[in-house]
């Protein structure tokens, strides 16, 4: 009798160690073939080979997230209509941005390109941001912002595909040690501030320096699970957050420039139009109709605009709305 339950044992412990095993193996299948889909549609949508992505290089980097903000908009549909917070699975991200190509705000092409920079062997991490937008840092407002660390060869890159029209270029190199400054792009200069406890990205606007955002010193990086909670906390803050309480925005990057669109939508459109940066020449073009808005927005950057967005009232003609 003892025999046999000993018996018995042994070949439960077994099946369930080869069970274990080959679960493992599945899963650890599953996230290659994963991997590779990714790299493959990802190579496709931004236009940069994929031998390109498979050798990290700071000069691959660049390229990657040059093409990357000019082939992926950055809209905030979602998080202004649907006041929630997106799937920022693997598989969800090549679903909206690859195949549906819908775009996404700063979590989700900023976790997009983490993805694909760490499947292919970059040691790249995720930073928590603070949005400044040239105002005060507000501590009751959680960060609502991601960027990148890059680092190769020894060197500290940051990497920002997220922000809007002000999303970054190329990587921007910093020591993070002291206060400097790097000019990535004709007019496209920036200032990382280095504080006693936090770091301030600035951008130069007609020779003077406007704050984008500020994140943590000594730098914090933090996982998915915590990427996904800061996400979710947007949406449970009771303090106003302009990206989703007050603008409808996107916009996308060009060889020459940038290109965004805004609307207030509370406001009507009197309050919508187009900015244009072409090589440093900054104009803003205006619109009478929602539909001229939607279809502009399609035309310019390939995404289809929420319906509701066709429901925006003319508004008021105010001609403080057009400065």
């Amino acid at each position: 009798m003892y025999k046999l339950l000993k018996t018995c044992v042994l070949a439960t412990l077994i099946a369930c160690v080869t069970s274990s095993v080959a679960m493992s193996v599945e899963e650890k299948m599953k996230d290659t073939a994963a991997s590779v889909s990714l790299v493959e549609q990802y190579s496709e949508v931004i236009g940069v080979p994929k031998e390109t992505l498979l050798v990290p290089s700071i000069d691959a980097l660049r390229f990657i997230v040059s093409k990357h903000v000019e082939r992926i908009p950055y809209q905030n549909f979602g998080i202004f209509y649907d006041k929630k917070a997106s799937d920022l699975s693997v598989e969800a991200l090549i679903h909206r941005l690859l195949i549906q190509k819908e775009g996404g705000a700063c979590y989700e092409t900023s976790e997009l390109l983490f993805n694909v920079l760490n499947s292919v062997g970059y040691d790249v991490k995720r930073i928590a941001a603070f949005p400044l937008n040239n105002k005060p840092f507000n501590p009751r407002i959680p960060s609502s912002h991601n960027v990148l660390l890059v680092k190769i060869e020894g060197r500290s890159l940051l990497v920002d595909v997220g922000y809007g029209i002000n999303s970054v270029r190329f990587p921007i190199l910093f020591g993070f040690s002291e206060t400097e400054e790097q000019e990535v792009f004709t007019n496209e200069k920036y200032q990382l501030v280095c504080a006693p406890d936090y770091y301030q990205l600035n951008l130069q606007i007609k020779g003077e320096w406007a704050s984008l955002y500020r994140f943590d010193r000594p730098l914090k990086f933090i996982d998915l699970a915590q990427t996904t909670q800061n996400f979710q906390s947007m949406f449970a803050c009771s303090e106003m957050l302009p990206i989703r309480d007050i603008y409808v925005k996107s916009s996308i990057l060009t060889p020459d420039g940038r290109i965004g669109f805004y609307v207030e939508p509370n406001r009507g459109m009197s309050s919508a139009y187009k900015f244009i940066d072409y090589k440093g020449e900054v104009s803003k073009e205006f619109y009478k109709t929602s539909q001229e808005l939607v279809e502009d927005i399609f035309k310019t950057t390939g995404l289809k605009a929420p319906g509701a967005m066709l429901a925006i009232e003319p508004g008021k003609d105010d001609e403080t709305d057009h400065k």
